[in-house]
């Protein structure tokens, strides 16, 4: 709590922090945005030997569809029922916001979504290449991330059978 919630208008900030800061839509376009990362671009069989590295035990088959499919599906629905669902914020049903207040709160919902979005979009437009070269270089994983068990194994296996030729 800071200086503007603690005098007499202090609640109805809180409020609108509250309702609009820390909001469903935020965190659900934002899961939906994750989970796609993690099925599609980073993938779901890269996410299974990560854990599989730190855990020695592979996940259940289940984790990849839920990654590629069930969770993007649900958030996205999820997100559409809640702004279906939208009503503007009053105070106790009876104080009604400003305009203003209303426009504070949407810049705070979409302010996240539109960071990570325009984080994507520079990368994109910085990188060299043609459209579809930019676009699978920025949705492909740093070379320089460490191998897990199964690379070092393949790497192992053909440095063996290079040295035998």
């Amino acid at each position: 709590m800071n200086y503007n919630e603690a005098g007499l208008g202090g609640v109805y900030i809180f409020q609108l922090v509250d309702y609009y800061g820390s909001s469903g839509a935020c965190l659900l376009f934002m899961c939906l945005i994750e989970s796609l990362i993690i099925g599609w671009i980073f993938g779901a069989d890269r996410m299974f030997d990560v854990i599989e590295d730190m855990c020695d035990k592979r996940p259940n088959e289940y984790f990849k569809y839920c990654w590629r499919y069930f969770t993007p599906l649900m958030c996205l629905g999820t997100f559409i029922f809640y702004m279906a669902k939208y009503k503007p914020l009053k105070y106790n049903n009876v104080y009604v916001y400003p305009n203003w207040a209303y426009g504070l709160g949407l810049f705070m919902v979409t302010f996240s979504p539109v960071l990570v979005i325009t984080w994507g979009l520079v990368k994109l437009y910085t990188s060299s290449g043609s459209l579809k070269q930019r676009f699978k270089s920025v949705c492909t994983p740093d070379d320089k991330l460490p191998m897990t068990k199964k690379q070092r194994t393949q790497l192992q296996i053909s440095e063996i059978l290079m040295a035998g030729i």
